[in-house]
Formats: C-alpha cells, sequence, structure tokens
C-alpha cells in the first residue's frame, strides 16, 4: 500500500511538471501573438499616414512646379509641417535632385531604394509605390514613391516622402527582449521545480523505506507539506511574473492605438488649417472629403458637399467640374487653371486648381484628389496693375494727340477770327463763323480732357474726410440736370482716408454728372456713404477696412454689353462724349488703391459702389 500511495505521488508530481510546461507554452505563444499583433497594428497605421501623405504632397508640389523643386526651402517647411523623416526628389535614374534633409548631395545616387528596379519603373510611368520597412542612412524609415508630373502632365521627377518607423523596430526588439528573458526565467523556475520534485519523490520514497525499516538514515530533513508550499509559493510567483509582462505588452499596444490617433488627428488639423481648399473624389465623381477651407471658400456649411457630384458643387457645365472629370478619365493630373465659381451664397470668386488622380498603395486608381485656392484678391490686384498700365500707356498716346492737334486748332480759330471780321455784315458768312468757332471749342474741351488723362498722377496725399468730399461734389453739380432730387446720406462718425483731395473731388463729380446726364427728363440721385466689409465686398479687396460710397441715378441704364466697357477710355454711349470721364475716375480710384464697379439694367437706372481703403486709426 505505502509503494502504491508513493508511485501515486510520483505520479501527481510528473503530472504537476507537465502542467507547468503546458501553461510555459501557452503563455508563451499568447505573448508572442500580442507582439505580432501590435506589431501589425503599428504597421497597419504607418501604412494609413502614407496613403494619406501620398495623396497630399504630390498634389501640392505639381501645383507650384517647377518652383517647388527648386527650392529647398518649401521642402523643408513640408518635412516640419507633416513631421516627416525625409523628402527627396529624384531623377527618372534614380540620382537626387532636390533633398530638403541634405542627407544626400545633388547628383548622389539614392541608396538603398528600398524598392526594386522594377517598381521603381511603375512610378517613372505614373504609378505609387511603397516601401517595406527598411534602414537607410543608420535610421528605420518607410517611404512613398510617387511621381512629379509637369504641367503637360507628363511625370518629370520621382518625389520620395519618408516617415520614421524606428519606434516599431523599438517596441519589437523590446518585446523580444522580455520574452527571451521571460523564457530563461521560466526555463529556469522549471528546473527548480523538477528538482523540488525529484526531491519530494525522493523524501516520500525515504519515509516509505523508513516504514519498512530500510535505510532510515537517508530521510531527509525537509517534511513533505514544506516541499509542497515552496512548489505552491514558486508557481504564483511565476503566475505573478506572467500577468506583470501581460499588462506590459497590453500597456504598449494601448500607447500604439493612441499614437495611431494622435497621427491621424495631427492630419485632420493639418488639412483644417491650411488656406488651400481640398477635396478628394471617388471614382465615381462624388466627394468622399473636403477639409474646411474648402468649405468657406465654396461658402457651403462643413460636410454639405460629401456624397454630392462634382457638378452639384461646381455646376454642371462648370470648368472644375471638367478639370475633375478629366482627370477621372484619362487617369492623368490635369495642370493647373483658374476661372470663375459661383459659390453657394452667391458670391463669384476666381479659383486656381489642380487636379490629380488619386492612387492607393498598391498602385490602383482610387479616385482624384482637387486642390484649389481663393485667387479673387490676387486677380482683382493683377487687374488693377494692367489698368494701371494701359491707363499710362493710352495717357502717353493722349498727350501725343493733343499736342498734333493744338497746333491746327490754333491756325483754325486765328483764321476763323479774321474771317469773321472780313465779312462784315455778311450774316450768313458769321453764323457759318461761328459755327466753326464752336466746333474748335468743342475740339479745345476734348484736347483738354486728353491732356487730364494724359498727365501723371502724381497724388498730394492728405488726410479726407469723405463725408466732405461727398457733400462737396454734390454742390459742385448743384447746377446741372432740372427736375433731378439729389438725397444725400451720410453717417454721424468720421470716415477718413489717405489721398488726393482734389482728384477724388474730380472723381465724385465726374461720376455724379454722368449719373445726372442719364436722367435728361429728371429723376433721383442717391449718394449713400459707409463703411465695407471686405468679405461681402463685390470685389476682391486686400485690406481688412473699406469705405463704401454708392451713386444711384433712375436714369435710362446701361446695356449689359457695355457694362464691362464703361471704363476703357474712348468709349461712351453719349452722342458728344469723349469716353474719357468715367476712365479718368478708374485712374484716379486705381492710384488710390481703390476700384469702383458698376451694377446696371436697361429702364432702371444705375449704381456706382466706389471702394476706397480707409485709414487706419
Amino acid at each position: 500500500m505505502g509503494e502504491r500511495g508513493g508511485m501515486g505521488f510520483g505520479a501527481v508530481a510528473k503530472f504537476g511538471a507537465l502542467f507547468f510546461a503546458v501553461l510555459l507554452a501557452v503563455l508563451s505563444v499568447s505573448g508572442l501573438s500580442l507582439l505580432s499583433r501590435t506589431r501589425a497594428y503599428l504597421e497597419e497605421d504607418l501604412d494609413k499616414r502614407l496613403r494619406t501623405l501620398s495623396e497630399i504632397i504630390p498634389a501640392e508640389i505639381e501645383s507650384r512646379y517647377p518652383e517647388s523643386i527648386t527650392d529647398p526651402y518649401y521642402l523643408y517647411a513640408i518635412i516640419v509641417r507633416e513631421s516627416l523623416a525625409g523628402l527627396t526628389v529624384l531623377d527618372k535614374d534614380g540620382s537626387v535632385v532636390s533633398d530638403a534633409t541634405e542627407l544626400y548631395k545633388s547628383g548622389e545616387k539614392y541608396e538603398p531604394l528600398g524598392i526594386t528596379a522594377g517598381e521603381y519603373t511603375d512610378v517613372v510611368r505614373g504609378a505609387t509605390r511603397s516601401s517595406p520597412i527598411i534602414k537607410r542612412k543608420g535610421k528605420t524609415v518607410r517611404s512613398v514613391f510617387f511621381p512629379v508630373r509637369a504641367e503637360g502632365g507628363s511625370v518629370a521627377l520621382v518625389g520620395v516622402l519618408t516617415l520614421d518607423a524606428g519606434y516599431i523596430d523599438d517596441l519589437t526588439q523590446q518585446g523580444t527582449t522580455n520574452f527571451i528573458l521571460k523564457s530563461v526565467a521560466f526555463v529556469f523556475l522549471i528546473i527548480i521545480l523538477l528538482y523540488v520534485i525529484r526531491s519530494l519523490v525522493m523524501s516520500q520514497r525515504g519515509l516509505v523505506n523508513a516504514v519498512r525499516g530500510e535505510g532510515l538514515d537517508e530521510v531527509v530533513g525537509r517534511s513533505p507539506g514544506d516541499n509542497v508550499s515552496f512548489m505552491v509559493g514558486a508557481f504564483h510567483t511565476m503566475v505573478e511574473k506572467l500577468k506583470e509582462k501581460e499588462k506590459e505588452l497590453q500597456e504598449l499596444k494601448e500607447q500604439a492605438e493612441q499614437r495611431a490617433k494622435s497621427i491621424e488627428s495631427y492630419n485632420e488639423d493639418i488639412l483644417k488649417s491650411i488656406s488651400s481648399g481640398v477635396m478628394t473624389f471617388g471614382l465615381d465623381g462624388a466627394v468622399r472629403t473636403a477639409n474646411q477651407a474648402a468649405y468657406d471658400i465654396l461658402g457651403r456649411p462643413s460636410g454639405s458637399a460629401v456624397g454630392k457630384n462634382a457638378g452639384d458643387v461646381f455646376g454642371a457645365d462648370g470648368w472644375v467640374t471638367g478639370l475633375i472629370k478629366k482627370t477621372l478619365d484619362n487617369a492623368v493630373p490635369e495642370k493647373r487653371g483658374e476661372g470663375e465659381v459661383r459659390t453657394a451664397d452667391g458670391r463669384s470668386r476666381w479659383l486656381g486648381a489642380g487636379a490629380s488622380p488619386l492612387f492607393g498603395v498598391d498602385g490602383t486608381m482610387q479616385g482624384a484628389i482637387l486642390v484649389f485656392t481663393d485667387i479673387t484678391e490676387v486677380k482683382e490686384l493683377r487687374e488693377r496693375m494692367e489698368l494701371k498700365e494701359r491707363m499710362t500707356v493710352l495717357g502717353d498716346m493722349s498727350a501725343g494727340i493733343a499736342h498734333e492737334l493744338r497746333n491746327p486748332l490754333g491756325v483754325i480759330s486765328g483764321y476763323a477770327e479774321l474771317l469773321a471780321r472780313r465779312l462784315g455784315d455778311d450774316a450768313q458768312g458769321k453764323d457759318a463763323v461761328k459755327s466753326i468757332q464752336d466746333e474748335v471749342r468743342v475740339m479745345d474741351e476734348i484736347i483738354r480732357e486728353f491732356m487730364s488723362f494724359s498727365q501723371p498722377t502724381e497724388l498730394n496725399i492728405t488726410e479726407v474726410d469723405v463725408r466732405s468730399l461727398v457733400e462737396e461734389a454734390m454742390k459742385a453739380v448743384s447746377g446741372a440736370g432740372e427736375g433731378v432730387v439729389r438725397r444725400l446720406s451720410l453717417p454721424d462718425s468720421q470716415l477718413l482716408v489717405e489721398g488726393d483731395w482734389v482728384l477724388l473731388r474730380q472723381a465724385f463729380v465726374n461720376m455724379m454728372k454722368n449719373a445726372i446726364d442719364a436722367m435728361p427728363e429728371g429723376g433721383s440721385l442717391s449718394v449713400t456713404v459707409g463703411s465695407a466689409d471686405p468679405e461681402t465686398a463685390e470685389v476682391g479687396l486686400p485690406g481688412t477696412h473699406y469705405i463704401r460710397i454708392d451713386i444711384t441715378d433712375t436714369g435710362s441704364g446701361i446695356a449689359e454689353k457695355d457694362l464691362k466697357k464703361i471704363f476703357t477710355p474712348f468709349f461712351t454711349t453719349k452722342p458728344k462724349g469723349t469716353g474719357l470721364g468715367l476712365a479718368l475716375v478708374q485712374k484716379i480710384l486705381v492710384y488710390h488703391g481703390g476700384r469702383a464697379i458698376v451694377k446696371s439694367a436697361p429702364g432702371k437706372g444705375s449704381t456706382f459702389s466706389v471702394y476706397l481703403p480707409a485709414k487706419t486709426l
């Protein structure tokens, strides 16, 4: 019986050792699995960020090509903004053209590539390819290779954006080290347990032999209960250590998830912060994503464009819609274009936009990406500069014409006076001479206007109160226009501009005379002065504070085909007009940094709106 009891205890001990070995294997596999899942999660997060950046950065670089390639500060700004490990531009042979971090010199071979020669050839043909995690210049990184297209759509260069992947290797190495140390500790613990079990079995056999009277002197001093307690305690210690290691791995996974969320949030913050509108479209032409700047430029509520077709956002026949359609149909970038777009809130804005195909990491086309900027202010500034140049050229021409006409006109006037004296009492002859003199005076007035228009505009800058300026201009035309009712609406507070009082008064007098001339049978002339908000102005204004003066008449109005010509020199609809009055007005306003626009319709009168930059107090 005693022997069977000893053998039973030995079997239990062997079963316990086997249980410990199985438990060690299960926990080891569990730890390795958790480590593997954590690494896979981090790699998936890195891959997701690479895809996002490979959509944004190529479009941004191509929108400013070739200046973006030749300006290292521009590339470095992208690195800082996007927290990249590197941004390099290569030629088709794989040699460095420009490197923002200066790790590579121009003309140096970019090694190691991280992708095969065949994959690099695919990039040169227009695809996007990503590398695995590799070591480059002593850093653990992962890169995306993308084509950089010239204006014609052909691939000119290859761009490489690189992200740091060192933290993934650090996690893997740390987890592997912990696993090895843990395994060594487990093996050491199993050895101790086997030794204890062996001692326990030997002790039990010694006790059995002692009962039989055999080998009593070999019984060890430790009791079986002490050995069992030691084994149970060691088992609990091992379990506690395993739980601690599992907790550490769980914390590492949570940190990785938090990092992934932070990176995703960071990318979203970038799209929210940039001033350019960024929209992505699916293969069906529907909007997938849009940043806040896109909604602000288009005057739409946030999120209202998602799911809508490009035609619903930019108009079915809009030029931007055509840009996106061509990109989706041809799978090649459409060079940057400029054009006018009617926003959802009714405003007219000028946009500069470019569209590019949107490729996934595997090289398949996912849709299109549109990057656009509000260039209304730039357009207005460009028009003002062109207008100023045209005015200068026309002024020089007018001066030449006036000079050439004034001399023969003086001769005609002299001969007319001489002829009038010789005619004596010839009434019919004198009437003819008088008609000649009247026409000479008209010609002299035209020449005077030519000279006024051609003179260089040198401003005598003073502080001008717009209220008193408009009042003086209204008084100057008080004697003109029989049956015209005048209304003047002025603010209570001062509205100051810095300008030439005489020239500004001349501009307003010309506009008021023009309004009165449009009402030969009487009507109403209204002048309103107030502040203007550049956000709602009908013209692009570069500043923040403007004064608006509206001059409204109830006259015959202006035909739509003539609206864009009325400020053009020598254009007039009056039988005896010279076409220089409103041209001179626009010239004066342009030199003051202002602008005049007109709204009119035949039979419904006209409104001239003048914008002048307010003086900053």
